[in-house]
């Protein structure tokens, strides 16, 4: 009986221990999830941001390059 006793005591520390292994795992697995999704948003939001200004600068520039332009126009005109 003792030996059964044992037995199942070092079965079930096992089982357990597995079990916090595969928890472990779990968490790791999600934790990495978590930091692939992060970076993917955090490169799309700096894409995003770059192309913004970029936008913005090009329509500014040709904002000023027109007014100059007219400005140049008027003054000659």
């Amino acid at each position: 009986l003792k030996k059964l006793i044992i037995w199942f005591r070092i079965d079930y520390e096992l089982k357990v221990s597995f079990l916090v292994v595969q928890i472990e795992v779990q968490v790791e697995v999600c934790l990495v999830l978590v930091v692939v999704v992060v970076v993917h948003v955090l490169v799309v939001v700096v894409v995003l941001v770059v192309v913004v200004v970029l936008i913005i600068v090009v329509v500014l520039v040709v904002v000023v390059v027109l007014v100059e332009v007219q400005v140049v126009d008027f003054v000659h005109g």
